[in-house]
């Protein structure tokens, strides 16, 4: 299905769930598919992002929202789990739940996420092994790679694209440009014309190209724009200036001006299908 809607040549707007309601929301809202990232995953833990999820914290995740919804599914492989047999396997594991993509990054050391930190990247053969193992195991046609490289941050632009022509040349079907500056952006695209180029839309502060929308993306020739912690943040805001407003005032009914939300509740999760009920 995901390969299919890449093949259209269209925006590809992906919503990074963190468990199955929030893959509800996300296919209520019109998204095209779903990533399982480790931003908002960690978070829904009450951790930060740096590396305290396991694999199998992602596998149960991806069970469930894989339960529940019905667009693609992908999941953040980290740096593939371990050494190149153990990525494979692993990988394995989530292309028998249905995912249909997986990223792999090639980040090193305590920082495993570029918002938190600038991270140092492994060997370049680490990563390229990892991918050729993954190819050898799959068992789907369908079943694609993501590759992303944090080079730029600490070793330049240069370091970066040379990278993921080697991913690319080891069998990785997308690439995920990690930059701030727009520059990069249209630098890889005219690196890679023929291959499906994904980037971040999430507001970073520190990205030159913060306010980038998903036209000015496309325009540029990214066809898969993820989200990451965007959403996440927005929800985890609203929940804490609702649950201080609530303290505060001690009326619900504050929270609720127009009337509480929840016919609109039970229609998201779909209560006629479990159950009849007058109204």
């Amino acid at each position: 299905m995901l390969k299919a809607k890449i093949a259209t040549g269209k925006p590809i707007l992906v919503g990074s769930v963190w468990d199955p309601l929030s893959a509800l929301i996300y296919q209520k809202a019109g998204f095209d598919a779903l990533n399982v990232g480790s931003y908002p995953v960690a978070g829904s833990f009450g951790l930060p992002d740096v590396g305290l999820v396991t694999w199998r914290d992602y596998l149960e995740i991806t069970r469930k929202v894989t339960s529940i919804s019905k667009l693609p599914i992908m999941v953040d492989g980290e740096q593939g789990f371990g050494y190149k047999n153990l990525t494979a396997y692993t990988f394995g594991e989530f292309e028998r739940l249905g995912v249909e993509c997986m990223r792999i990054d090639d980040k090193a050391g305590d920082v495993k996420c570029p918002y938190l930190g600038t991270p140092d990247v492994s060997p370049v053969q680490d990563t390229v092994d990892k991918i050729e193992a993954v190819k050898r195991h799959v068992q789907r046609d369908d079943f694609m790679i993501i590759a992303r490289s944090s080079a730029r941050h600490r070793h330049g632009f240069e370091e970066m694209l040379a990278r993921l022509k080697a991913y690319r040349d080891a069998g990785a079907d997308m690439l995920w440009v990690s930059t701030w500056t727009k520059q990069d952006l249209d630098r890889c695209k005219q690196a890679f014309p023929n291959v499906p180029l994904c980037v971040s839309l999430t507001p970073f502060g520190q990205k030159e190209f913060a306010g980038l929308t998903v036209r000015d993306a496309v325009d540029m020739g990214y066809q898969m724009l993820f989200f990451s912690s965007t959403i996440f943040f927005k929800a985890v805001k609203a929940a804490l200036e609702a649950a201080t407003k609530l303290v505060q005032t001690g009326d619900p009914l504050q929270l609720w001006p127009d009337g509480y939300w929840e016919e609109q509740f039970l229609e998201l999760v779909e209560l006629p299908k479990w159950i009849e009920r007058d109204i």
